[in-house]
């Protein structure tokens, strides 16, 4: 589980998380949404301890090494190729590449023939799937993403959808993930959460959203033109 409690950072005088509250269950999906500027980013470098908040507590139900992460930038080296990213990073989580995830998902990815390719030759959606195969063989428990299918075309967004609601159902991988893209949210998000001018100001799920006949996009917009302030 992941549990943050009045969470505050600002920068200067800039209020960017101004006491943030919630929790992402175990064995869960669990998506942050939220305008440009709300603070998404700057929490979950908070929640990786890359970043220290001012006030407020973070706890998690596993420690970092069991943790595998995709920032909003990738972070592979693109001046080698994906198999020797592959290898460093492992190394770095001290870890041994599983053979047979990595030829699954290889091929799941259509990486194969490009497994000796230097990133540099990759396109966008590449390597994404490169950087989500760098934390697959990771073997996480918990999985955090930032943005992980922004600025890709549609039929990589629905691949990388459906690839993190596969790894979560069949291998229990908890995930806590940020994303703009709302239709997205709806399908994949267990949780929903909306972040608004550093706050969390409407948490829901599916159930919710028929239940209550809540149209997400209409309500974030709502939100964010400044129809609710939480």
């Amino acid at each position: 589980m992941l549990k943050v409690k009045d969470v505050k950072k600002k920068f200067g005088s800039k209020k960017v998380l101004q006491g943030v509250n919630f929790q992402a269950q175990d064995g869960k999906i669990t998506v942050l949404c939220g305008p440009n500027g709300a603070g998404k980013t700057t929490l979950i470098r908070i929640i990786l301890k890359l970043m220290k908040q001012d006030e407020g507590e973070i706890r998690i139900s596993t420690n970092l090494k069991n943790i595998g992460f995709v920032f909003h930038k990738d972070i592979l080296f693109t001046d080698i190729t994906l198999k020797e990213n592959l290898l460093f990073f492992t190394k770095v989580k001290q870890k041994q590449i599983n053979k047979e995830i990595l030829n699954k998902y290889l091929d799941l990815f259509n990486l194969k023939d490009d497994y000796n390719t230097k990133l540099s030759k990759y396109s966008s959606g590449m390597k994404r799937k490169g950087e989500l195969l760098r934390v697959i063989l990771e073997e996480p428990e918990f999985m955090i993403l930032d943005e992980p299918t922004a600025n890709l075309d549609p039929l990589v967004k629905v691949e990388i959808r459906e690839l993190l609601m596969k790894l979560n159902s069949e291998k229990d991988i908890t995930i806590f993930m940020t994303s703009h893209n709302l239709d997205e949210v709806e399908k994949i998000g267990d949780k929903i959460l909306i972040l608004n001018a550093g706050k969390i100001v409407w948490e829901g799920d599916k159930k919710i959203l028929e239940n209550e006949k809540i149209d997400l996009e209409k309500k974030f917009l709502e939100i964010v033109r400044g129809g609710e302030n939480g």
